[in-house]
């Protein structure tokens, strides 16, 4: 983890850091934890008008009519079309 990371201005002069919390990613089974800083838990999100814009939303697909369309999870098929289950992930190595 870097915590040694120092932010400079245009003229090379130190400037504070953002907010951060230390953070553990969880990749899954099979895989190693990462601990690392998360610098975005101050960020606020901010429009072309520098107006603070709302969070943004999960994609909906829409009809013609404007309706909106369930989308099913997506499933692997083989050339049978028999579902097939995920991979398990890599090992370290």
């Amino acid at each position: 983890m870097n915590v040694f990371y120092q932010r400079s201005d245009e003229d090379n002069n130190p400037i504070p850091n953002p907010a951060s919390t230390a953070d553990n990613s969880d990749p899954g089974d099979g895989w190693s934890n990462l601990n690392y800083l998360n610098f975005d838990g101050d960020y606020v999100r901010h429009d072309e008008n520098n107006q603070v814009a709302p969070a943004p939303q999960p994609y909906q697909r829409y009809d013609e009519n404007n309706i909106p369309i369930a989308s099913a999870p997506y499933i692997r098929h083989d050339e049978d079309n028999n579902s097939v289950p995920n991979p398990p992930p890599i090992p370290n190595s």
